[in-house]
C-alpha cells in the first residue's frame, strides 16, 4: 500500500493566524511602552503653561513723563526735557526722580547729575510744595562746584514742577532739612526752578 500523501492545501493551515497573533502581541507591547515611557512625558508637557509665541509680548499701560537732563550747547550747558515712559501705575513724581538717578548712572553729560548712590526715600506733594526726601548719599557723594550744584538742583526742581500742585520743591535728606548741597546755594526752604538754566533760555 502506498504511503498516505498529505494534502498540499493543508500544509499552510494556521500560519495566517500565527502571524496575526504575533502582530497583536507586538502592538500590545508598543502600547505598553508608550504608556510607560512616552505618555507621562506628553502629559507633563500638556500640563505646562503654553509658551508665549515670539513677538506676542504683553503690553502694559505706560505714562510719559519728563526729566530735565544736561545738554551741552556750544560752550554752555543747559537743561533740556527728555520724555521717558514709566508704568501707568507708578508713583509718577517718584518715578521721575528715579529716572534722573538712572540717567546719572549711565554717564555722558548726565554723569553724576544726581550724586552716585542717592536713593529716593519718599516724595509727597501738597499745598503747592513737593517734598523730596533723599538718602544721605545726596550730600555725602556730591563733589561738584557751583555750576554742578546749580545743574543738580534745577534738574530736580524743573522735573518736579511738571506735576500738578508742585510749584516749589523742598529737599530733605534722611527726612531732615539741610542748609546746602555743595556750599553754594541755600536749600533749606522750598525752591522754585530757575528758567535761566533751560535750553530755551538761550544763555545765562
Amino acid at each position: 500500500m502506498s504511503p498516505r500523501r498529505r494534502n498540499p492545501k493543508l500544509l499552510g493551515h494556521g500560519k495566517p493566524w500565527r502571524v496575526l497573533m504575533v502582530a497583536l502581541v507586538a502592538l500590545a507591547a508598543g502600547v505598553a511602552i508608550c504608556l510607560v515611557i512616552y505618555c507621562p512625558t506628553a502629559r507633563r508637557q500638556a500640563e505646562r503653561p503654553s509658551e508665549r509665541p515670539a513677538g506676542m509680548e504683553i503690553h502694559r499701560p505706560t505714562r510719559a513723563i519728563k526729566v530735565f537732563l544736561p545738554k551741552d550747547v556750544g560752550t554752555s550747558t543747559f537743561l533740556t526735557p527728555v520724555e521717558v515712559k514709566v508704568p501707568a501705575t507708578a508713583d509718577l513724581p517718584r518715578a521721575a526722580l528715579e529716572q534722573l538717578i538712572a540717567a546719572s548712572e549711565e554717564g555722558g553729560t548726565s554723569r553724576n547729575l544726581i550724586p552716585m548712590g542717592t536713593k529716593v526715600l519718599s516724595v509727597r506733594i501738597g499745598k503747592g510744595i513737593a517734598e523730596v526726601n533723599f538718602s544721605k548719599e545726596f550730600i555725602s557723594n556730591f563733589n561738584g562746584g557751583s555750576h554742578q550744584e546749580a545743574l543738580t538742583l534745577n534738574a530736580i526742581l524743573h522735573t518736579m514742577a511738571q506735576f500738578p500742585g508742585a510749584q516749589k520743591t523742598r529737599i530733605l535728606v534722611e527726612g531732615k532739612p539741610t542748609d546746602t548741597l555743595g556750599g553754594h546755594f541755600e536749600i533749606s526752604q522750598p525752591m522754585s526752578p530757575d528758567s535761566a538754566w533751560l535750553e530755551s533760555s538761550g544763555s545765562r
